[in-house]
């Protein structure tokens, strides 16, 4: 499935630099996130489809964890850093691959593999969650001349003192 994405130019995509990373309450995401459509290029359906994702998640997020501070991330990877099974130090995670390859992860319990597709969210336990590790995640193989994933990863920081 191609997605509006493909033909997407974002500045320093090619050194999988973060394209936004904002941090703070549910609605401060969210104006922040605005804010920098406003001050992008971004295509409107894009656009669109990203700020309902991320409205979607926050809201899920919120009612759940209410009162925590989120860390929203729009990156372009453009490799494979997180090759190994890992769990992240967060407390939980949602990743959403927007173009590319998804996110790898295995159930310790089964064993087998399973990779996302493109707009499949992947929600994860981290660390922080006090629990041992059920589902392991990485980043799918990337090769060289591959355009860049893009990626949007929501955090959820329950202890405000340390996000």
């Amino acid at each position: 499935m191609e997605t509006p994405l493909i033909g997407l130019n974002v500045t320093n995509a090619e050194q999988g630099s973060d394209l936004e990373v904002i941090l703070g309450t549910r609605h401060e995401v969210l104006t922040g996130l605005e804010d920098m459509f406003d001050a992008s290029a971004w295509p409107r359906p894009l656009r669109e489809h990203v700020e309902q994702d991320a409205r979607q998640c926050l809201n899920a997020f919120e009612a759940e964890f209410s009162g925590s501070l989120y860390r929203l991330r729009l990156e372009a990877v453009s490799d494979d850093a997180c090759r190994k099974f890992h769990q992240d130090g967060t407390f939980q995670r949602l990743i959403i691959t927007y173009r590319g390859n998804g996110t790898v992860w295995r159930d310790v319990n089964i064993g087998a593999d399973q990779q996302a597709i493109e707009m499949e969210c992947v929600l994860l336990r981290g660390k922080r969650a006090g629990r041992d590790p059920q589902i392991l995640h990485r980043s799918p193989v990337f090769m060289s001349g591959q355009i860049p994933r893009l990626i949007m990863v929501v955090d959820v920081i329950p202890d405000r003192q340390n996000p």
